[in-house]
């Protein structure tokens, strides 16, 4: 006859099975969340979308150079209009590449989070591996 003190034994060391198979889940979906190669395997158009978004906020405007004839200087010198920059810079896209900038963060800190909890989720199981020894 089983005792009852051995069937809690029994019970408890179920329960700490199905608690490590349950972490060693989350964490296997959390490694493949983060992964960048699931995305491009799932979504291939979506991800060759954002790859081309993501390329013309990186390029920069193109300078646009005029060169209007003596006329044209005179009459711009005339109204004040007349601006001269020697090396002049291309516009910035600013709100998209902030955006991606923004985007990429928020990847990166994701991916520490799913870091920290994969480890402190494989310390939680040799934890809990050790306690039923």
């Amino acid at each position: 006859m089983i005792s009852p003190a051995d069937d809690i034994r029994r019970k408890m060391q179920n329960v700490r099975h199905e608690l490590k198979e349950g972490v060693d889940d989350i964490a296997e979906s959390t490694r493949e969340m983060t992964n960048w190669r699931t995305y491009v395997k799932r979504y291939p158009w979506v991800c060759m979308g954002a790859a081309l978004a993501a390329g013309y906020a990186v390029v920069p405007k193109q300078v646009e150079l005029v060169a209007p004839d003596a006329d044209t200087l005179i009459k711009l010198a005339k109204k004040h209009k007349l601006v001269v920059e020697a090396n002049p810079k291309p516009q910035s896209r600013g709100s998209v590449t902030s955006t991606l900038l923004s985007l990429m963060g928020t990847m990166a800190m994701r991916g520490a989070v799913a870091y920290a909890g994969n480890y402190f989720g494989q310390q939680g199981g040799e934890q809990i591996a050790a306690d039923t020894e």
